[in-house]
């Protein structure tokens, strides 16, 4: 009787531990409904565009989604990911800091004229 309750505890508990981290190296597979991502949050394949008009594909995880930089942990920034949404991406990959549209961000991304 007991398997019945372990079991399914082992299944859950060993079908997270593949997922890559914020921050790591990620690809994802199919496109559009198809599209298998292998992030908790989004395998960001896509230009990101840096403080400095530099434009990067970062290839990683994104952390959670975000409104400045001071809801990223240390290491991170919050960056616009798409039309729509930011997300926490590795201030590695923009030293400088992330682009910031008109009414988003905080924290360091912005950069003043």
């Amino acid at each position: 009787m007991r398997w019945f309750v372990v079991l399914p505890l082992l299944v859950v508990g060993l079908g997270g531990c593949d997922k890559p981290a914020p921050g790591e190296a990620c690809e994802t597979t199919g496109d559009g409904f198809t599209r298998k991502d292998p992030c908790e949050h989004t395998c960001v394949e896509w230009e990101v565009t840096c403080a400095d008009e530099s434009v990067v594909v970062p290839g990683v995880c994104s952390g959670k989604t975000c409104e400045g930089d001071g809801d990223c942990p240390s290491g991170f920034g919050c960056a616009e990911v798409d039309s729509f949404s930011r997300a926490c991406l590795p201030q590695s990959l923009c030293p400088e800091g992330f682009h910031s549209s008109a009414g988003g961000g905080g924290g360091n991304d912005e950069k003043p004229i």
